[in-house]
């Protein structure tokens, strides 16, 4: 553009920005930033929210929160940019902070405020032990999020405070309708008289997945089981016995 003497205007720096945040160009997020001061457009609202969000997802905080600060006004998309880039990268508390300043300067919330608000959150492992202490489910959640991590300092702490206040996990239970009863099932359950076909048929169906290429997701499962037995719970998950058994005892083409 400048060889051809094409002034740039706002709409080209975000154009810009966007570039440079989706292949994470910190270098030339910062060129383009001085070139937007030299222009005068550092000013505009709609211009400090694209850099606010292209020094985020280029990993630079400290460079994010100069901006918003220095921004001459915000509205709602200034406050959602930084809260955005505060959840990325897991600054929850940061997050709070600015949030809590938000509702002080009286800004109208949106949804994608409140999305990203429990991001930050979860992302910091902050809304869930404190609310629900003895509930083990959100103890095995965090305890996975650590694991699949490589935090697993943080996954020792939770099983520790899991422990410390003695904790007891429930299994979960899946209930289907066959022929007007209601059937129960608990993972790796063996006490439905039919499990023996049912597990014949989870293998069969196993099989045809395998052969189309389908791979376990084993991620999702209990962190601190071996690979095998991980994908073993997952075949013999409640909802996946209750699938089996519904297709052992109704006609093809039925709805489960």
């Amino acid at each position: 553009m400048p060889q051809e003497r094409v002034q740039p205007d706002p709409i080209t720096f975000v154009g810009v920005l966007n570039a440079c945040a989706s292949v994470v160009a910190l270098e030339e997020g910062r060129c383009t930033h001085e070139q937007i001061i030299l222009s005068g457009w550092d000013l505009a609202v709609f211009v400090g929210n694209y850099l606010v969000d292209m020094y985020a997802k280029c990993g630079s905080m400290e460079d994010a929160k100069r901006v918003f600060n220095e921004m001459p006004l915000w509205d709602v998309v200034s406050w959602n940019s930084i809260l955005g880039g505060f959840a990325m990268h897991g600054h929850g508390k940061e997050a709070l902070t600015y949030f809590e300043q938000m509702c002080e300067e009286g800004v109208q919330l949106d949804d994608i405020t409140f999305v990203r608000r429990l991001s930050a959150c979860s992302h910091a492992g902050l809304q869930v032990i404190e609310l629900e202490s003895e509930n083990a489910v959100g103890y095995l959640l965090l305890a996975n999020i650590y694991a699949a991590s490589g935090n697993n300092h943080l996954c020792e702490d939770v099983e520790q405070q899991k422990k410390e206040r003695c904790v007891k996990r429930q299994l979960g239970r899946t209930w289907i309708e066959v022929d007007n009863k209601v059937h129960t099932f608990v993972v790796d359950d063996q006490d439905h008289p039919q499990m023996v076909e049912i597990c014949a048929e989870l293998k069969r169906l196993s099989g045809l997945m395998h052969d189309a290429g389908y791979v376990p997701h084993t991620t999702i499962v209990l962190h601190d089981v071996e690979e095998e037995e991980k994908a073993s719970h997952l075949c013999h998950h409640s909802e996946n016995l209750a699938i089996a058994f519904r297709l052992l005892n109704t006609a093809p083409g039925t709805p489960l």
